[in-house]
């Protein structure tokens, strides 16, 4: 259950560092899907409903790793500054891949639950999980919205960037401030979990 957790956490959270023009991601997502993999192998020997956790979570490890090394090579501030949409959907393509490979893991949770009869709070979890989906649509609304003015805002000319820049950024920030919230709530719920699961079926 400890790898299940630690999995979902890393798959979610979400923090870069530059260094020397390359972005290292502090929470590697694909060693967060690898984790999972490993738990739901442990995991589908109790319920068959979690092998449809399987193809997603391969599909993420391999798209997720080749995202992280595409940013440690510098990738990410290429296209921040010459394809800066094309970034955006790829990062909306990494969360939406998460989004979905977590609702299978919740769906087998809850599924392994009422067969059992037991009360882990999958229920709650789920949701948390839609929470988490409206936090990041939002956090996606602000990404784009600030793309949008920032495309179209000449940066040279400080009055036009305070003007048409600056509300969209302060938005953004915002919202994703609420995103933030919402992804912590969602691994303290994950953690009473997972916890209440291994008490009970080891």
């Amino acid at each position: 259950m400890i790898k299940l957790f630690i999995g979902i956490a890393l798959t979610i959270l979400n923090y870069d560092v530059s260094v020397s023009g390359h972005v290292m991601g502090v929470f590697p997502h694909f060693l967060g899907f690898l984790l999972i993999v490993l738990a739901i192998n442990e995991l589908e020997k109790k319920d068959d409903t979690f092998e449809r956790v399987m193809l997603p979570s391969y599909i993420m490890i391999v798209y997720s790793l080749a995202f992280y090394a595409a940013k440690s090579f510098g990738a990410s501030f290429y296209l921040e500054s010459h394809a800066p949409y094309l970034l955006y959907f790829i990062q909306l393509l990494e969360t939406i891949g998460t989004m979905l490979v977590i609702y299978f893991v919740i769906f087998g949770i809850v599924h392994y639950e009422h067969r059992l009869r037991i009360d882990v709070g999958a229920e709650k979890m789920k949701t948390i999980w839609k929470v988490l989906g409206i936090g990041f649509i939002l956090y996606y609304v602000g990404y784009m919205t600030v793309l949008m003015y920032g495309g179209a805002a000449d940066l040279s000319n400080a009055e036009q960037v305070t003007k048409n820049v600056l509300p969209p950024f302060i938005l953004f920030q915002g919202l994703n401030g609420v995103k933030n919230i919402a992804v912590v709530v969602f691994i303290f719920m994950l953690y009473k979990v997972t916890m209440k699961m291994k008490s009970k079926i080891g």
